[in-house]
């Protein structure tokens, strides 16, 4: 079970979630807003394609309190992915919650504090 925000969206919309099926970055907006003490934070939302088997929907997340962001390859037409590792590392004790990146080939990395699942689509 994610502790991520919004979580029961994604178990509204699919039997079984695994980040490891989302294969494509078609969105990619970074932000700074203010966090509820006032302190300004970096964010990174993402639209994301899932696909495994029959099931094709957009995933739109967002994640908060990011740092170290590193992307690598072509971002045209699409960021190509073999789905995400989202490791958890709260057990840890690490500053930041959880670490980010492409499953196989790592064209992107980073660490955030929080996951928030923005919405789930079908395709257009």
């Amino acid at each position: 079970m994610n502790d991520w925000k919004n979580n029961d969206i994604l178990q509204s919309n699919f039997k079984t979630f695994d980040e490891k099926n989302c294969q494509q970055i078609l969105k990619l907006e970074y932000d700074i807003e203010w966090d509820h003490n006032g302190f300004e934070v970096a964010t990174l939302k993402l639209r994301l394609l899932y696909s495994h088997k029959d099931t094709k929907k957009y995933v739109d997340m967002k994640f908060c309190g990011l740092e170290s962001l590193k992307i690598d390859g072509s971002l045209f037409p699409f960021l190509q992915v073999m789905g995400f590792q989202i490791i958890n590392q709260r057990e840890y004790g690490l500053e930041k919650v959880y670490e980010i990146s492409d499953y196989e080939d790592g064209n992107i990395y980073f660490t955030c504090d929080d996951i928030e699942v923005i919405g789930v689509s079908n395709l257009e």
